[in-house]
C-alpha cells in the first residue's frame, strides 16, 4: 500500500503564522521607561538631567526629572540602552538597561562628598585587610553606581582577600569590560588571591605551602614587595635562612624604609649567625 504524503494541518499553519505576527508585533511595540531618582534617604531629586541612547547610537534623548524625581521616556523601541544622569554636587550615574516592556527604575544619586567618604573608607579597609568591611561598603556603592569600573576592581580585591575567588575574578572581568584601562585587573586580583592564600598558609603554619604561594606571587608580580616578605617569613620559620635573607633583601630593594621588613631582616640575620 502506497504511503500517503503527510499533510500539515491548517491549524498548525495558522499557529505558525500567528507566532511570526506576534513576534513582529512585540518587536515593533513601543515601551516607556520611568526613571525615579532619590537620595540615600529616599527623598525625590528634582532637575536631574537624564539622557538615554541605544547602545552604539549617537542620537541621545534627553529628559529632566520632575518634582517627584521622575524622568519619563516614551515610545522606546525594545533593545539595549545606556542611561546617564547628573545633578549638581552629585556623582554622575551611568546605567545599562534593557527595555522590553514598560518599566520603572528606582535610582539613587549620592552627593560627591558622601561618595568620596565611603570610597576612601573602603580603600582604607582594604589596606587594613578588613575585607569584609570593604565588601559591605563597595556593594552599597555599586548598588547605586553599577557602571563604575573602579568600584568593581576594588570589590574584586575585597573578595580576593576573603578567598572568594570566583566572585573576585568576575568583578575583575566587569571592571575590564566597563573600562579598557582595567584590562590588567584580572592579574591584580590573581595576585591578591595568592597573597591571601599565602597569609592563610602562614597562619596555619604550613610554611612550605606559604613559600610556594608567595613565590608564585613574585613571579606573577615581580614588584610586589609583600610577596618577597611572605617568602622571607615562610623560609625563616623553616630555618632556611639563605633563601629567607634573599627574599627579604628583594623586599627591601622595593621598599627600603619599611620597618617591618627591616625588623625581619635583623631577626633572620641573628638566626643565620650573620653579624
Amino acid at each position: 500500500m502506497k504511503a500517503r504524503t503527510p499533510v500539515i494541518p491548517r491549524q498548525g499553519t495558522n499557529l505558525f503564522l500567528f507566532a511570526w505576527a506576534l513576534l513582529f508585533a512585540i518587536e515593533g511595540r513601543a515601551a516607556s521607561l520611568v526613571c525615579s531618582f532619590s537620595d540615600e534617604q529616599g527623598k525625590a531629586l528634582r532637575n536631574v538631567e537624564v539622557q538615554i541612547e541605544v547602545s552604539g547610537s549617537t542620537q541621545p534623548v534627553y529628559q529632566r526629572s520632575d518634582k517627584n524625581g521622575e524622568a519619563i521616556f516614551r515610545g522606546l523601541k525594545p533593545g539595549g540602552y545606556e542611561l546617564r544622569a547628573q545633578l549638581k554636587d552629585h556623582v554622575p550615574l551611568r546605567w545599562e538597561v534593557t527595555v522590553a516592556e514598560d518599566q520603572k527604575l528606582a535610582l539613587t544619586l549620592m552627593t560627591q562628598k558622601r561618595f568620596e567618604a565611603l570610597d576612601q573608607e573602603a580603600g582604607q579597609a582594604i589596606n587594613n585587610r578588613d575585607f569584609t568591611k570593604a565588601q559591605e561598603i563597595l556593594e552599597k556603592l555599586l548598588a547605586a553606581y553599577p557602571g563604575d569600573a573602579v568600584l568593581h576592581d576594588n570589590l574584586g580585591r575585597a573578595y580576593a582577600g576573603q578567598l572568594q575567588e570566583e566572585k573576585a575574578l568576575a568583578e575583575a572581568e566587569k571592571a575590564a569590560r566597563l573600562d579598557p584601562s582595567y584590562a590588567g585587573s584580572k592579574q591584580t586580583i590573581e595576585a591578591f588571591i595568592l597573597r591571601a592564600r599565602g597569609d592563610k598558609a602562614l597562619g596555619n603554619r604550613e610554611f612550605g605551602v606559604a613559600a610556594e604561594l608567595f613565590g608564585r606571587l613574585t613571579k606573577l608580580d615581580p614588584k610586589n614587595a609583600d610577596g618577597y616578605y611572605g617568602m622571607a617569613l615562610a623560609y625563616g620559620h623553616m630555618e632556611n635562612y639563605k633563601q629567607a635573607l634573599a627574599a627579604i633583601n628583594s623586599a627591601l630593594a622595593l621598599d627600603p624604609q619599611n620597618n617591618a621588613y627591616l625588623k625581619v631582616k635583623e631577626i633572620l640575620q641573628k638566626g643565620a649567625g650573620v653579624q
